[in-house]
């Protein structure tokens, strides 16, 4: 049943990736509200993750395996948020102030351009590894539903 599953998703997203036409992976937010929203959303996503680790901390949960690994991606997933907030508001205050951007070249002026460089660049340090533990953890709690439902 799960074979089948992964191969029907597997080929939905291969037509998915050949036949479309443009892939709109960017969404610019409209000023001032989109951006408001999004960093909310940025704030209640890691308010979650933190809530997620404190759940995850106690003893009941955390003997079972795959828990603690997903305990790590709440935790990188934390860091991203906070990371990210900080890079969209640097990247905010550029924008506001004008001529830093010239063709696709970052001028490092002052400390929002360094903010937005220095934190757009290390955001990548806490997204991969957040899913990495995140699929480590769902195998290894699979792994340990699938034994004990035998």
């Amino acid at each position: 049943m799960l074979r089948r599953a992964v191969s029907i998703f597997s080929a939905a997203a291969l037509f998915v990736l050949v036949y479309a036409p443009q892939a709109f992976a960017v969404q610019e937010h409209g000023d001032p509200e989109g951006f408001f929203v999004h960093q909310l959303a940025h704030i209640i996503f890691a308010a979650a993750m933190a809530f997620m680790m404190s759940v995850l901390k106690r003893p009941s949960v955390s003997q079972v395996p795959g828990w603690r690994s997903i305990r790590w991606a709440a935790l990188f997933f934390l860091l991203w948020n906070v990371d990210t907030f900080f890079a969209h508001t640097a990247r905010r205050e550029m924008d506001l102030a004008g001529g830093y951007i010239k063709n696709s070249t970052i001028l490092l002026k002052d400390l929002p351009s360094y903010g937005y460089y220095i934190l757009s660049l290390i955001e990548y340090f806490f997204l991969v590894p957040a899913f990495v533990f995140l699929t480590v953890g769902l195998y290894r709690l699979r792994k340990y539903i699938e034994e004990e439902s035998r």
